[in-house]
Order: C-alpha cells, then structure tokens, then sequence
C-alpha cells in the first residue's frame, strides 16, 4: 500500500500536458475538473493568455508556464471518484485557493493517479508561484501530510507515513 506525489514545473506549450492529461483513452469526463472555469480543455490557452497579457518577458524568464503534480494510489482501496476528491482537495489546500488547475484521474493503467496542472499564476496578487524557490521547499513536506491526512478521513487504514522524499 503506498501512496506518491510527484511535482515537475512544465515550460513550453502548457496546453499540450492539459491535452494528455485529459486524453478520453486514460479519464472520464466524470473524472475531470478544473477550477475557475467550465471547459477543462481551453484552461491551458486562458492561462497562456493571461500570462501574456499580465508579464513581460523579463518577469517570465524563469520560462515556468505551470506545474504538474501525480497522485499515485498503488495498492489501496481508493474508487476514482475519492482520487478525484483528493485532488480537488489537494489543489485547494496545497495552493490556498490562490491557482487555478485542471485535474483528471486516469483510470487506464493498475494504479490509479489523478494529475493536477496548476496554473503558476496567483489570481489574487497576479505574482508567479515559484514552488522551487527555497522558502517553498518545506511545501513538499506540506503536500505530503495533506494526501495522508484525506486518505484517513475516507478512513483508509494506512502503515506508517512514508518519509519525506
């Protein structure tokens, strides 16, 4: 029984992960969701759009158009609908409510995973989240203690917290 979280910044086209994350062949249009929106598949061209029109070029050097996190449920007895739950939390809490993302669980391999973009942009400060910057790195500890914390309120009994990666 384990549980993963993985975190990667995306440059480039963003709406390329959207695309693949959202892929019919891996989710169910039940199983996806975004925040701040109502069509999953036109977040990445919004938020690209935003970005445009809200930095320049020296204010978007780091080249950081999103995140991408995976929730991965090997082993447990988790449905799709409490991964997506999850996720749903997971962006909430791991972002205060200040990011927008899409989220879609993939149902495709023996593991069930939810992937969550995150749009770097705060839509209440306009400033870009730079989660790799050293005063953010305790957040992955954060992330961590959030997914095992939602997987006991669906009272899945778990083995001891894994460490911190």
């Amino acid at each position: 029984m384990s549980a993963i979280v993985k975190v990667h910044s995306l440059r480039g086209n963003i709406q390329d992960a959207i695309d693949y994350i959202l892929d019919e062949d891996k989710t169910e249009p039940i199983l996806t969701s975004c925040t701040n929106c109502s069509v999953p598949q036109l977040s990445g061209t919004v938020w690209k759009y935003q970005q445009n029109i809200r930095f320049d070029d020296t204010m978007n050097s780091n080249g950081i158009q999103g995140y991408h996190f995976i929730l991965s449920f090997d082993d447990m007895n988790v449905t799709s609908e409490q991964v997506h739950d999850i996720a749903e939390r997971f962006l909430s809490e791991a972002t205060n409510d200040e990011y927008d993302g899409v989220i879609a669980v993939h149902t495709n391999t023996d593991h069930l995973h939810a992937h969550i973009i995150v749009n770097p942009i705060n839509k209440n400060t306009n400033k870009k989240w730079d989660l790799y910057f050293k005063k953010e790195i305790n957040r992955m500890q954060t992330f961590w203690k959030l997914i095992w914390q939602f997987l006991r309120k669906l009272g899945i009994v778990l083995p001891q917290d894994p460490a911190i990666p």
